[in-house]
């Protein structure tokens, strides 16, 4: 994409440098520079956009994947944007072959571990921290845990 092509599809759908730079999670200096060519858009922004198009959607979860995000997530450090450490947290906890962490989709029952992470990639910044707040959500309360579950809004 280049220089052109970013100014043309902000204008096609009404995005200000702030606002594009907002829904991306980048500083507005970073589009600006973009817009005016000052630097090339990373090769990435096309399909970056293109997601910022796609209609809103929830994730579900069931019982056990949501027993396994909190548990993924229990002492983690946020780090980077919320995406990005939710599908970490997830993805180095489901067991797969190159995980890290440990194999809490035995844990929980978790049968499909590859469509649990593919549905988290999916999700927007702004869904996944929707995720992360809800986990947070869950550990401050009290109960049983498939009433905290619930309480949190994660199932």
């Amino acid at each position: 994409m280049t220089a052109d092509d970013l100014r043309a599809w902000m204008a096609a759908h009404g995005y200000s440098v702030r606002g594009l730079a907002a829904s991306l999670g980048l500083a507005p200096a970073t589009v600006q520079n973009w817009r005016d060519g000052t630097h090339a858009p990373p090769a990435d922004l096309a399909d970056r956009l293109s997601a910022l198009l796609r209609p809103y959607e929830y994730l579900s979860l069931s019982s056990a994947e949501a027993s396994l995000v909190v548990d993924a997530l229990n002492g983690h450090m946020a780090a980077g944007g919320a995406r990005r450490d939710l599908l970490l947290a997830v993805y180095d906890s489901v067991g797969l072959p190159d995980s890290e962490g440990a194999d809490l989709a035995r844990t929980w029952g978790v049968t499909d571990r590859r469509g649990l992470v593919a549905r988290i990639a999916a999700l927007s910044d702004a869904q996944a921290g929707g995720v992360l707040r809800a986990a947070q959500a869950y550990w401050r309360q009290d109960g049983e845990h498939a009433e905290r579950l619930s309480a949190a809004g994660l199932v």
